[in-house]
Formats: C-alpha cells, structure tokens, sequence
C-alpha cells in the first residue's frame, strides 16, 4: 500500500503557531510499507495542514536521527536530503518488520500574537496547567523558544514472518509518546493507548526553578540529554504523569482529543483507517535570562492504519 507524502501549508518556525494556534513537525513516510532493501524517503511536514507541499528537509536543524530495528539502532548527528530531492531523505530498509524512525529537532525562538497563543494553549495543554502558566498579556505579542521531536513507523516487508513489534518500545527522546500496543497493526474501529512523559532538557536558565511540565515540578539544575545512557536514552524518574493529546487521521480529516489520566495514558478511539499523526506538547514559563516568555516542546507520531483486510 503506497500513501504519497501528506503535505503542510507552513513552514518551521513562528509562522507554524501563527497560522495554524500550534506549531508541530511531523517525520512523514512516503509509503507505510516499503520492500526490504528499498528505500525509505521521509518528509518533514510542519503544521496541521492537510493539503500542501513537504517544507525543504531540515537537515541543518537535527541535533539527532536514530533508526531502530528489531535487532539494530543507528543514531546520527542528523540526516542529509536526497540528492535529486530537497524535501526529502532516505534510510535503507534493511530488516524486516516495524522500523522506527526518529529526528530530534534544534531550539529557535519566535514572537506570535497572545491571541494566538492562547488559542494554541486552550488545544494543547489542560485547564491545570493553563492555569499555573498564569495569565497572558490580553494585547501585544508572545515570546517561546521551541524544540521538537518527531517519530515515523514504517513496516519493511521481507521474506518469512515479522519479528517481534519494537512499535511499543520507549526511545528516551523528550517529551515521549510511547503507544503501549503497535498502532500499525491496529484495524478500524479499535482504540490505541498511549503513554504521555512529558520530561523536557532543563537547560541553563531557560526553565524557572520551579518548571511547570503538564502539572509536575522538575529540578532545572538537572541536564537529561547529558545523562543519558549508552543507547541514547534519558534516565527514569519518579514523576506525576498527565497531558494533552492530539490525534488526526490525515486520510479523513477527523481528529480526537484526549487527555490522559493520572498514570499518564491517553486513550485514542481509532475510527478508521488512514495515516493518523499523534501531537503531545509541553509548556513551561522560561526563566530569567531566557530572552522568552515560554519554552514549548512538541513530540509527534506518525503511522498508518490499514483496512482490516489489508493487515
């Protein structure tokens, strides 16, 4: 089953949650399924738009790319584009089964108007912690730095039967969405849980001393990515779990929001087939000496659902 590259109508930056009252990158797949020994070509789709064109690959932005398979994973610094495509990069299908893809995304900053800003933190955050951010200006503009992370799912076909799925398996990345079942062997009309973990780098003086991450306190002083373990991943932590997420069929348009539960589960009703994208964003009030009001992170997942006849 091939699917073409789903397109944004934005690109990265301020004219992301200009536009649209959000700002997300999504690691799009040109097909769900690729043959083993092909190639898998990437988009990086910025937005909420359902219907333009793939932004330039953002190369010079990555501070991470990792593909994993059920017996390897790669890390690089980032991934070039495709020599004949700028909008596009390739990562060779070597093992069969689910692989999955990620980037991690530098920080900028932008300005955007407070209504906007608003308007984004009514759809991306709870009440509890729109209201611990505190109130927003009612006039003028909104200063936020932003650093994202965006995670792909692509079956490799090959010869014999699959391996286990690694679809469920947890990155480390920040602000993680972990789906507690593989959603690319979900049929329509099932649900798919996932777990939030909205943990964010604390870096320098850019999170108050007291950060507010979807309701939970964390010590600022404390550096995750540097801590991170020989796989690249962050160290676990006791934690009080929550969040927003945002869950869009692009095939259809349909989208489902649902907030998670005190152990840091969403539950997505998966209505019908289509290439869904998953959007979890964490807002914290920066601190001084950030030259920014606000630090936002964005974590996105993409994947396909077939037809049931299709699995």
């Amino acid at each position: 089953m091939v699917r073409p590259f789903l397109a944004p109508a934005i690109a990265i930056g301020s004219a992301a949650l200009t536009a649209c009252g959000q700002s997300a990158v999504f690691l799009v797949p040109e097909s769900a399924d690729v043959d083993q020994g092909a190639a898998i070509l990437l988009a990086a789709v910025p937005g909420t738009a359902l219907d333009a064109m793939p932004m330039p690959w953002p190369a010079e932005q990555l501070t991470h790319f990792f593909a994993r398979t059920a017996w390897t994973q790669e890390n690089r610094d980032t991934l070039p584009h495709e020599e004949t495509r700028e909008a596009a990069a390739g990562w060779p299908a070597e093992r069969p089964g689910i692989t999955m893809l990620g980037i991690e995304l530098d920080r900028e900053s932008h300005t955007v108007d407070a209504n906007t800003f608003r308007a984004f933190l009514r759809r991306a955050v709870d009440d509890e912690v729109r209201e611990e951010l505190g109130a927003l200006p009612q006039s003028g503009n909104v200063t936020y730095v932003q650093t994202g992370t965006a995670i792909a799912l692509v079956r490799v076909l090959g010869e014999g039967p699959e391996p286990v799925s690694i679809a469920t398996s947890e990155t480390g990345l920040p602000g993680e969405i972990h789906a507690l079942m593989d959603p690319t062997k979900l049929t329509p009309g099932s649900i798919l849980a996932v777990e939030l973990d909205g943990r964010i780098p604390t870096n320098g003086p850019l999170v108050r001393d007291r950060a507010i991450e979807l309701g939970r306190a964390e010590d600022p002083d404390e550096d995750e990515r540097a801590n991170r373990g020989p796989e690249g991943r962050k160290p676990r932590a006791e934690e009080e779990e929550g969040g927003v997420l945002i869950a869009t069929n692009a095939t259809t348009g349909e989208s489902v929001r649902a907030v998670a539960n005190e152990s840091g589960t969403a539950i997505v009703p998966i209505a019908h087939a289509g290439r869904w994208r998953l959007e979890f964003h964490t807002v914290n009030r920066a601190g001084a000496g950030a030259g920014a009001q606000f630090f936002v992170h964005t974590t996105t997942m993409t994947f396909d659902v077939r037809e049931e006849k299709d699995q």
